[in-house]
């Protein structure tokens, strides 16, 4: 199955928040360190990968293959990508 950029943006989205969770879990177990700093500092560091990662999501991006869309012109229903036809109703700019 092929993946679009909108799928692996979700996908990474996933691993982090999975991995930072697992992480704040064995050092809450391992370690004699509080739970609410843990968790704290492990929803902050979420936020900031989220934000980080979403950023691409912001650019004049077609969400099937990634192709920038900022030069294609925009019919009434928005722009086709050359790449793979999709059409895009995103932002301009």
């Amino acid at each position: 199955m092929k993946m679009n950029m909108l799928h692996r943006v979700r996908r990474q989205v996933l691993w982090v928040a999975a991995t930072v969770a697992g992480l704040a879990i064995a050092a809450i177990l391992l370690t004699a360190i509080p739970t609410w700093p843990v968790i704290g500092a492990a929803v902050m560091t979420i936020a900031v990968a989220v934000q980080g990662l979403g950023r691409e999501l912001k650019v004049d991006r077609c969400m099937s293959c990634g192709n920038d869309m900022a030069q294609v012109p925009r019919g009434t229903h928005g722009a086709i990508c050359p790449t793979c036809g999709a059409i895009h109703d995103g932002p301009r700019g």
